[in-house]
């Protein structure tokens, strides 16, 4: 599996998820199982443990950054036009604003560390 596959499938769950938080009364979304969404996660982490790549590259660093930018930016249009979060993505709690110090920190520091190992 290629890592573009395994990041678009988690993309394309966290869509759903948040979807599902903002638009509880969707009929399409509701007559969905939430196990589906379970074993879709479950699959999503196998296969990331599977394609995980332990060099970090100009690429991989675009990714991730995007990946962030893809979750802020539809939580915010969710948010604005949804009727409001079931608290499952809550831009007013702090756990959401903790994550994602977490991963721009990380993202920071795989993008330190690129550069000193692009330098030598």
């Amino acid at each position: 599996m290629s890592p573009t596959f395994v990041r678009s499938f988690f993309l394309f769950f966290v869509t759903i998820f948040l979807l599902i938080d903002y638009f509880p009364d969707m009929p399409v979304l509701s007559s969905i199982p939430g196990i589906v969404f379970f074993i879709g996660m479950i699959v999503y982490l196998i296969l990331g443990a599977m394609t995980k790549k332990k060099n970090i590259n100009r690429d991989s660093l675009k990714a991730q950054g995007s990946t962030i930018g893809y979750i802020v930016v539809v939580g915010v249009l969710f948010m604005l036009f949804g009727e409001g979060s079931q608290g499952i993505i809550i831009f007013s709690h702090g756990v959401f604003f903790f994550s994602l110090f977490i991963a721009l920190f990380e993202l920071v520091r795989d993008y330190s560390f690129f550069k000193r190992n692009e330098t030598n």
